[in-house]
């Protein structure tokens, strides 16, 4: 018979949300892509508030396409895509409709299948 192994950590008072999560041995993952997440959405925000700035001023800096995509490929895949929809920025670039759809796939295929290697079938 197999024992799953134990992955959550009842709260108490004294242990909030944030040890909660910690407190599992795949809270650093989860800690990590929330961050990732919130700080790529954030990004494509703060790329499409330069963008319209630098229409009104040429000396406002951008952040650069490569960053934008690098926030999607470590993780940040969710929040890039949901702040290219919600901004409407970069939509239109192929290499963003190809690039940050591919990563948010290729990391809920990874986290799952290590999720279920270790819990489920290990």
């Amino acid at each position: 018979m197999t024992r799953l192994a134990k992955t959550v950590v009842e709260p108490t008072a004294k242990n909030g949300f944030i040890f909660t999560l910690l407190g599992t041995k795949w809270g650093f993952l989860w800690l990590w892509l929330l961050i990732i997440n919130a700080a790529a959405f954030l990004a494509y925000g703060l790329d499409k508030l330069l963008a319209k700035l630098k229409a009104r001023h040429e000396k406002v800096p951008r952040l650069p396409e490569r960053n934008l995509l690098l926030l999607a490929i470590v993780g940040g895949g969710v929040g890039a895509w949901l702040g290219m929809e919600v901004f409407r920025h970069k939509t239109q670039h192929r290499s963003f409709r190809i690039v940050v759809p591919l990563f948010t796939c290729l990391w809920l295929v990874i986290v799952t299948g290590a999720y279920l290697y270790f819990n489920v079938f290990r």
